[in-house]
């Protein structure tokens, strides 16, 4: 039992600071954005400029997520203070570009001005329905990058990287939420995407700094690190279970 017991806690401490790291992530990389930080009320990297650059971090070492360095990606855009009855359409829009090394290959629509009202298939999250837009990006093996979790600041990995520098024209003052997806690997059963930042790896441009709308009241979806313990640990009550029976 002992021995069963040593190799699973072996396991866990050798793989935990990969499965501690999400597939997908969005960041505010603070010698990028002046000002930029993590709101852990909120669980969300945010920052207050015009204009601000993203990134994108993104691995497939930890479980079988289907994500590959070829697959599409999508960047939400959604506006959780704009009521539904108010149309943006016209009044809002993002330019996207890049002045960084870790350029995209390929980014469409751009500018994002096409705005949608309701929920883009994302698993349960406060903001929604509200209205939202997007824009799909691809990547090459060019952007390869050390990936780390932005909510500890801890863990690598290896993955890929890619920043847009992002221009809000209209109605600049307003407050933008992102979050990013993998489209490749689509929907699952669920009518949601399969691959999705967890909420707190999303980023939020809040020029007022007051944090509303932000992420704290989302329906959490457990972190890959949680995932493994738990499982390790139901593993070893089996074995304690199985020995008590058997004495």
């Amino acid at each position: 039992m002992k021995k069963v017991l040593f190799t699973t806690l072996f396991i866990v401490m050798a793989y935990a600071p990969a499965w501690a790291i999400p597939n997908l992530q969005l960041y505010f990389d603070q010698t990028l954005n002046s000002g930029a930080q993590y709101n852990s009320t909120h669980e969300s990297w945010e920052t207050q400029g015009n204009p601000v650059t993203l990134s994108a971090f993104i691995h497939n070492q930890t479980g079988n997520t289907g994500i590959q360095l070829g697959d599409t990606f999508r960047i939400y855009s959604s506006l959780p203070e704009i009521s539904a009855a108010t149309d943006p359409n016209g009044n809002y829009s993002i330019s996207i570009s890049n002045s960084t090394s870790f350029a995209p290959d390929t980014v469409s629509p751009n500018p994002v001005n096409s705005w949608t009202y309701g929920n883009p298939n994302i698993p349960p999250h406060s903001i929604f329905d509200t209205w939202n837009s997007y824009f799909d990006f691809t990547i090459d093996s060019d952007n390869s990058f050390s990936v780390f979790n932005v909510q500890e600041d801890e863990g690598e990995v290896d993955g890929w990287r890619a920043d847009f520098e992002l221009a809000f024209a209209g109605t600049p003052d307003t407050f933008f939420h992102f979050d990013l997806v993998d489209v490749t690997t689509g929907l699952g059963n669920s009518g949601n995407w399969v691959n999705i930042n967890p909420f707190s790896k999303d980023a939020i441009r809040n020029p007022g700094g007051d944090g509303g709308g932000g992420g704290g009241t989302q329906t959490p979806i457990p972190e890959p690190s949680t995932m493994l313990l738990l499982g390790a640990g139901l593993v070893g009550l089996g074995f304690y279970g199985r020995k008590k029976i058997r004495n």
